[in-house]
């Protein structure tokens, strides 16, 4: 049985004697046709990935019987990148603003002067 630690995870790989299989966890996976003797046996355990995409390198897995259970934690990040957060946009000064709309071709004391000034002002 291969759970994981949050639930959700998927988990793909080769089955054993052929072919590959690609499934949410948890689920059973069976070997029927895996003897196991006194010793444990020792397999590849399948590639382990979550739906934000963070997964877990393949490893070695013991079975030492038919009804082996793995849980696969999902690692922690060491590092998060901060959440984007857009900074406001810049504000221009009313004299700059009127320099500016002056630059345009505006002619102070009119309406549309004073609308680009407003809007580059904001």
């Amino acid at each position: 049985m291969y759970k994981s630690d949050p639930p959700g995870a998927i988990i793909s790989g080769s089955q054993h004697g052929g072919g590959t299989f690609s499934y949410y966890t948890p689920m059973k996976l069976s070997y029927p046709d895996l003897v196991i003797t006194n010793t444990c046996l020792e397999i590849q355990s399948p590639n382990v990935r979550w739906p934000d995409g963070v997964s877990l390198a393949s490893t070695k897995l013991r079975l030492c019987h038919k009804d082996s259970e793995y849980t696969f934690s999902k690692p922690v990040s060491v590092y998060q990148a901060p959440a984007y957060q857009p900074s406001p946009p810049a504000t221009v000064g009313m004299d700059d603003a009127k320099k500016k709309c002056a630059d345009l071709g505006f002619k102070s004391g009119t309406e549309a002067f004073g609308n680009c000034v407003l809007r580059l002002s904001k």
